[in-house]
C-alpha cells in the first residue's frame, strides 16, 4: 500500500477548505482552536497573520465559523461578512510592516457561556521587539461585524491590555480557573526593553475573569489580589519565558500554573479561593503556594501541562530545559519543597527526558494516544525527530533517554526531512476512541522545495514499533497532508481545531504562512486511500463480495451492498442505503442525510451497545433480511446512532424483534405504521409487525 497523502488543494468544502488571507501578510502563521465562540454548538478557529516581510500590512487576524454543512472549498478571509466569521485589524503604531498576530483561545472570562479568545500583536524591528499590544475578544451569540477593529473595543466586546509604554507582551494564554470562581482567568507575560531591544525584568500577571465591569482597557499596574496579581521575578534578561495553565497539580480543585523564567529557573503557583496579595515575589514561594523549578542547565525555555500521565487523579507537567533535555513532575496533594532541582527527580516524583540530539524545542499534551486512561505526551526533538511518551500507573526511572522508546512506552516519530516545525496534539481525527498527533514539516519538498506537508499519526492500544516513519503513514496508521507547491511552508504551525462540523470527528488546522493561507481539514472514519467503489456526485449503487472492501457514497443518495467482510462504509451526503450481513463489518458512516441501514442476514442480534463506536449517522434500521433478525439497544445508543437527529425509525417483518435495555422506556402508542417508544431525549419508533421487548417505566 503506497503513502496515503492528501494534496491540500483537493479540499472541496466537504472534506475541509482552504483559508486565504492577503499577500504578503503570512496569515496562518499562528493557529488555533478557538472553542465556540457564537454559542452555536460548532467549534471555531482563529488565525492569525505575521508581518517579517517587509511592506506587509499583517495587523490583521480572522475568526471562523463551524457550521454543520454547506462550506465552501475556499474562504476569502477578507471576506467574511459577520456570519461566517469575522475580521479583527489590529491598531497602526508605524511598523505595520513588521507585525505578528498570536492568537490563542483562553475559556470562557466573563461566564457568559461563550468562549472568548486573545491576540497578541507583536511589533519588530531589525529582528528586535519594539512593542506589543494585547487584546481579548469576547464571545456572544450573533450579530458580529464582518470588521472588528480590536482599537475599538469597549469592555463589552472585550479589552486592551494595557501595558506601559516601554514594555512587551509576550503571550497571553488561558490559566484556567485559579480562584474556582466559575470563571476563567488569564495569564499574560511581558517585559521592559532597553533603547537595543532587549528584554529584561520579565513580569506575568493573573487577570481574574468576572461576568462584567471589565473596562474597554485594563491596566496591569491596578490589581490589587481581587482582581488579580502581578508575579515578580529576580532575574535581568528573562527573555523567552513561557506561561502556560497546569492544571490541578496538587488536586484542590483549583487550576494551577506555570511561569517560565526563560533563565535557570519556571515557578508553579498553586490557585485558591481567595487572599492573593496584589504582587507576588516567585522567589517567596514556600511549597504550599508554589514552588520553584532549577534547571541549572541551558534555560527554561517551555512549559506545558501534561494532563495525569501517572494517573493518580495529579495533573503533571512538563518543563523544556532549554537544552538537550526536559522533564515531568508529578502533581502530589502535599509535600512539595519551596524548590525542586529537576536533576533530583528520581522517577517516582518525575523524570527526565533525555533527547540526546538537536536540543528539546516544544512540548504538548498529547491526550491518550494508546488508549490506557494515562495522558501521554510528545516531544519534539527540534531536528528530525520528535517523540510520543506514554503515561503509566509507575516505573518510571529518574531518566529516560528518549532513542531507547521501544513501542510498548512510546515512539520516536522520524521525519527524514529538513526538520519539524510544530507538534499538537489532533484530538480524535479517526473517530476511533485513541487520540492522535499532529506533526508539521514546514520545509519538506513532496510538492516542491519548501512546500512543507504535516502528518497525522493515529492513536491505537497496542502495536506500536519503536520508530514510526512518517513517510510509511498509509492510511491506516496516519497520513499526510502536503502542502500545495514550492514555498508555501505549509505545516508552520499546526493545530487540533475541535469538531468545527459537528460531526463527532475532531478537525484539524494547518497554517501555511508563506502563502498566506490556512486550511481546516476535516475529520473522518477513515483516510485510506484505496476505495473498492469510490462514488460520483449522482446517485450510485454498489454491490460488494465476500471479501473486505471499502465504499465510498460521496454525494447523491446512494445504495450500497455490502456481502461480509471487514466492510467499510462512508456513505458522504444524500438519503443512502446501507446493507450489512452481520457484525464483521469495520465502520458504517451513514453521513448527512437520512440514512438506512439494513441487515440483510438471519437471526442475527445486532447489539448497538457493541458496535455503537462503529456506526454513526444512520436514522433508520430495516430488519426485512431472509429470516428473522434483533435489533438490541439503550437509550443512549438511539441518541449517539445519528449527528442530526435523536429519533430511531426501525422497520421490519413479523419476527423480528427490537430489544430496549435499561428501565425508563415509556410506551408513547402505535401512530400510524409505528409504534413510540422514549426515554429522555431518546424517540424510538418501531414497524407495528416487529415485535417489541421494553421495560415500561
Amino acid at each position: 500500500m503506497t503513502t496515503t497523502s492528501i494534496n491540500l488543494s483537493s479540499l472541496d468544502g466537504s472534506n475541509g477548505f482552504r483559508l486565504d488571507g492577503r499577500t504578503p501578510d503570512r496569515t496562518g502563521f499562528s493557529v488555533s482552536n478557538a472553542g465556540d465562540i457564537n454559542g452555536d454548538g460548532f467549534d471555531d478557529v482563529i488565525v492569525g497573520s505575521s508581518g517579517l516581510y517587509a511592506y506587509s500590512s499583517s495587523n490583521l487576524s480572522y475568526v471562523v465559523f463551524g457550521k454543520e454543512s454547506g462550506f465552501s472549498p475556499t474562504v476569502n478571509l477578507p471576506d467574511l461578512d459577520g456570519n461566517n466569521g469575522f475580521r479583527l485589524d489590529g491598531v497602526p503604531d508605524g511598523f505595520q510592516d513588521s507585525m505578528d498576530h498570536l492568537v490563542s483561545g483562553v475559556g470562557d472570562i466573563n461566564g457568559d457561556g461563550f468562549d472568548d479568545f486573545a491576540i497578541t500583536e507583536s511589533t519588530f524591528f531589525d529582528e528586535y521587539y519594539i512593542g506589543s499590544k494585547g487584546y481579548i475578544v469576547f464571545g456572544k451569540e450573533a450579530e458580529f461585524n464582518a470588521m472588528m477593529d480590536l482599537g475599538g473595543l469597549d469592555g463589552s466586546d472585550g479589552f486592551f491590555v494595557l501595558m506601559k509604554q516601554d514594555n512587551i507582551i509576550l503571550s497571553i494564554k488561558g490559566a484556567g480557573d485559579i480562584n474556582d470562581d466559575g470563571f476563567d482567568d488569564l495569564i499574560v507575560s511581558d517585559g521592559e526593553t532597553d533603547q537595543d531591544g532587549i528584554t529584561y525584568h520579565e513580569f506575568s500577571y493573573i487577570v481574574f475573569g468576572k461576568s462584567a465591569g471589565f473596562g474597554a482597557s485594563l491596566d496591569l499596574s491596578n490589581f490589587d489580589g481581587s482582581n488579580g496579581f502581578r508575579l515578580e521575578k529576580d532575574t535581568e534578561y528573562s527573555h523567552n519565558g513561557s506561561v502556560s495553565t497546569a492544571g490541578d497539580v496538587n488536586g484542590d480543585g483549583f487550576d494551577d500554573f506555570i511561569v517560565g523564567g526563560g533563565a535557570l529557573d519556571s515557578y508553579v503557583v498553586f490557585g485558591k479561593a481567595s487572599g492573593f496579595d496584589a504582587s507576588l515575589h516567585l522567589s517567596n514561594l514556600n511549597g504550599s503556594d508554589g514552588f520553584r523549578l532549577h534547571s541549572g542547565e541551558g534555560g527554561i525555555s517551555a512549559v506545558s501541562t501534561a494532563g495525569d500521565v501517572n494517573g493518580d487523579g495529579f495533573d503533571d507537567f512538563i518543563v523544556d530545559g532549554g537544552a538537550l533535555d526536559s522533564y515531568v513532575v508529578f502533581g502530589k496533594a502535599s509535600g512539595f519543597d519551596a524548590s525542586l532541582h529537576l536533576s533530583n527527580l528520581n522517577g517516582s516524583d518525575g523524570f527526565r527526558l533525555h533527547s540526546g540530539e538537536g536540543g528539546i524545542s516544544a512540548v504538548s499534551t498529547a491526550g491518550d494516544v494508546n488508549g490506557d486512561g494515562f495522558d501521554d505526551f510528545i516531544v519534539d526533538g527540534g531536528a528530525l525527530d520528535s517523540y510520543v511518551v506514554f503515561g503509566k500507573a509507575s516505573g518510571f526511572d529518574a531518566s529516560l533517554h528518549l532513542s531507547n522508546l521501544n513501542g510498548s512506552d512510546g515512539f520516536r516519530l522520524h521525519s527524514g526531512e529538513g526538520g519539524i516545525s510544530a507538534v499538537s496534539n489532533a484530538g480524535d481525527v479517526n473517530g476511533d476512541g485513541f487520540d492522535d498527533v499532529i506533526i508539521g514539516v514546514s520545509r519538506a519538498d513532496q510538492n516542491g522545495g519548501n512546500s512543507g506537508s504535516s502528518y497525522v499519526v493515529f492513536g491505537k492500544a497496542v502495536g506500536f514499533d519503536a520508530s514510526v516513519n512518517l513517510f510509511d503513514l498509509d492510511g491506516s496508521n496516519g497520513f499526510r497532508l502536503d502542502g500545495v507547491a514550492a514555498g508555501d511552508r505549509s505545516g508552520w504551525s499546526v493545530s487540533t481545531a475541535g469538531d468545527v462540523n459537528e460531526d463527532g470527528f475532531d478537525d484539524l488546522l494547518v497554517g501555511a504562512p508563506d502563502i498566506s493561507s490556512s486550511y481546516v481539514i476535516f475529520g473522518r472514519s477513515s483516510f485510506v486511500d484505496e476505495v473498492d467503489f469510490p462514488g460520483t456526485p449522482g446517485d450510485d449503487i454498489f454491490t460488494g463480495t465476500s471479501a473486505a472492501e471499502s465504499f465510498e457514497g460521496g454525494d447523491g443518495s446512494d445504495r450500497m451492498i455490502g456481502r461480509g467482510g471487514a466492510d467499510s462504509f462512508d456513505s458522504g451526503a444524500g438519503n443512502d442505503y446501507i446493507r450489512i450481513l452481520g457484525d464483521d463489518f469495520q465502520f458504517v458512516d451513514g453521513g448527512l442525510g437520512t440514512d438506512i441501514l439494513g441487515l440483510a442476514g438471519s437471526g442475527y442480534n445486532l447489539d448497538l451497545s457493541n458496535v455503537i463506536d462503529n456506526i454513526h449517522g444512520i436514522e433508520t434500521i430495516a430488519l426485512y433480511g431472509v429470516g428473522d433478525n434483533t435489533v438490541t439497544l439503550t437509550a443512549q445508543d438511539v441518541i449517539d446512532l445519528s449527528q442530526e437527529t435523536n429519533t430511531l425509525k426501525i422497520k421490519g417483518n413479523a419476527g423480528d424483534r427490537v430489544v430496549g435495555l435499561s428501565s425508563g422506556w415509556t410506551d408513547g402508542g402505535v401512530h400510524g405504521n409505528f409504534h413510540t417508544y422514549t426515554q429522555g431525549e431518546a424517540v424510538l419508533l418501531i414497524g407495528v409487525d416487529v415485535t417489541t421487548d421494553f421495560p415500561i417505566a
